[in-house]
């Protein structure tokens, strides 16, 4: 079991305008069956959170009945105005005065779908290094709508750039070089540069957004039929707006909205936070943005520019996509059903090329790591977050597994597809009486586990050799 956070909040206030639907909130819509939203509360049950409040607003009655008819963990609370995530979160955080500060929350929107492995990784990853905050990653394309990961030299998650802000300054910039650079540019031109930059090309676009993101200068180019003078339109565009300026471990660096889109790092809404971490980063968030709201996913930022305390954030990033999925319109719902019936299918089938290498192959992974234990290597970084960051430690496990791996190649050949299986021993400090007399267990991890090699075959036969002769 992992170190799982003893509380969730899950967001589902939203309205999901882009699912199209007049009946069905976001979370409700099935997929292979189940409502999205209990699918996921399904694999947070699975990983131990003991409980769940679900921020409920639009449509809220069709959101408690379909979660509060499956599971009887869930507290529910109400948005009463839709003001975005982050209020929906400090409505939440509100509810919940009795946690501690060193409690963490695991803070999810409702439509993330995510597989259990990936949870208690997170979950053990973030406790183990006694992390502030800890945010899910996986990396994508710069065409992504998702927000872009912004990591320190020394690892500290120190900002998550959304893309409408990242489309706001790309027009800004865009329009700034028109002006200097093109005398027969006219005010036409402007509204239109604008428009298309911002919609990211589809021309679709509300007023009310063009004017919170470019304020005075959209009023202004609305207002007058006539053609503005081009002094008058460079001076409405704000000089802070044409780039992002950060402070990372104290040094000053700017990105252009070209740069900050080519970050590789997705967002994916799901953090991991200490109580303290996320009521001060709540508390302090800046509205300062192209769509003039807090943003939830300003936690970051904020907690990298608090001068009163020192907290550590850490991304984790998941290579596999299809591990941590979610959707905002039937498209996107459609391809991850499309995914989970897939998984659905294959439950009992393991892919190799995603489970399974050769024993040269695995033997090459712990050589690398062999060289510098705590060092940043697929396996190196697997291990610090299983057996912590005693060197010493290290260098003693990745010699079993390639004891084990030596043993495995005296009996199987050496192209034959290997799972590696580790079962960490436990003791219950209870007593062995708990278990079957209905008890509550307390589970403590020995200095003791089974290294298992494993190879597929067809035929049913399942055989053991026991690679410790001793026993």
């Amino acid at each position: 079991m992992a170190t799982s956070p003893k509380f969730s909040i899950i967001l589902a206030a939203g309205k999901g305008t882009r699912m199209q639907s007049d009946t069905l909130h976001k979370v409700c819509f099935p997929i292979a069956g189940v409502p999205a939203i209990n699918r996921a509360i399904e694999s947070y049950n699975a990983c131990g959170i003991q409980h769940h409040i679900v921020v409920v607003g639009s449509r809220a009655g069709q959101v408690v009945e379909t979660v509060g008819s499956a599971f009887s963990n869930v507290s529910f609370v109400f948005q009463s105005e839709q003001l975005g995530t982050a209020n929906a979160a400090k409505t939440a955080i509100e509810s919940l005065p009795f946690i501690s500060d060193e409690d963490d929350i695991l803070l999810v929107a409702g439509d993330r779908l995510m597989e259990v492995s990936v949870l208690e990784r997170f979950f053990n990853c973030h406790s183990s290094k006694n992390y502030d905050l800890s945010i899910l990653a996986v990396e994508g394309s710069n065409n992504s709508s998702q927000g872009r990961i912004l990591e320190s030299h020394d690892g500290n998650a120190c900002a998550i750039i959304e893309v409408a802000d990242i489309r706001q300054r790309k027009a800004f910039r865009a329009l700034k070089e028109k002006l200097e650079n093109s005398p027969d540019f006219t005010t036409d031109d402007a509204r239109n540069l604008i428009v298309d930059i911002f919609s990211n090309g589809t021309n679709s676009v509300s007023e009310k957004k063009l004017t919170q993101a470019f304020g005075s200068l959209w009023l202004a180019l609305e207002d007058n039929n006539t053609q503005l003078a081009k002094p008058l339109l460079s001076g409405l565009i704000p000089d802070g707006l044409v780039q992002f300026d950060f402070t990372l471990s104290g040094k000053q660096i700017t990105l252009t909205p070209d740069q900050a889109l080519d970050i590789p790092l997705m967002n994916n809404s799901v953090y991991l936070a200490k109580a303290k971490a996320l009521r001060y980063a709540l508390s302090n968030l800046s509205s300062n943005n192209a769509q003039r709201e807090e943003y939830l996913s300003g936690i970051p930022e904020t907690l990298a520019a608090s001068i009163c305390t020192s907290f550590t954030s850490r991304v984790m990033k998941v290579e596999n996509p299809d591990l941590v999925m979610g959707f905002n319109d039937p498209s996107e719902l459609l391809a991850v059903e499309t995914r989970i019936l897939s998984r659905l299918d294959n439950d009992f089938e393991l892919s190799p090329s995603l489970w399974f290498k050769t024993i040269p192959e695995w033997m090459s992974d712990f050589d690398t790591a062999a060289e510098e234990p705590c060092g940043s290597s697929l396996i190196a970084t697997e291990f610090q977050t299983i057996y912590g960051d005693d060197k010493s430690v290290l260098v003693e496990r990745i010699d079993a597994y390639r004891n084990l791996l030596t043993f495995a190649s005296e009996s199987l050949s050496d192209d034959a597809p290997i799972f590696i299986v580790r079962s960490p021993g436990r003791a219950n400090v209870m007593g062995r009486h708990v278990d079957h007399q209905g008890g509550h267990c307390n589970l403590m991890t020995i200095g003791n586990e089974t290294l298992v090699a494993v190879r597929p075959r067809q035929d049913g036969t399942i055989r053991l050799i026991n690679a410790d002769g001793k026993r």
